[in-house]
């Protein structure tokens, strides 16, 4: 996985949790929201690269195999 989209997933997951919980102003929430929708990006990006899922396919051929 890339370091620097990882850190950014959670740079964005940390933003959100600060801006929902601590601040009660509208736009606060209005960012919040947003940082919780690139949290969802950024990880899905982050975890969607081929080394991470051809260690699915690795994973299931050797289930495969065993059954």
């Amino acid at each position: 996985m890339n370091g620097r989209l990882v850190k950014a997933t959670f740079v964005a997951l940390a933003l959100a949790v600060v801006l929902m919980i601590v601040f009660d102003a509208t736009i606060t929430r209005v960012l919040g929201v947003v940082s919780i929708f690139a949290f969802i990006a950024l990880g899905t990006f982050a975890i969607a690269t081929p080394e991470f899922l051809s260690g699915d396919r690795e994973a299931a051929g050797e289930r495969e195999r065993s059954d």
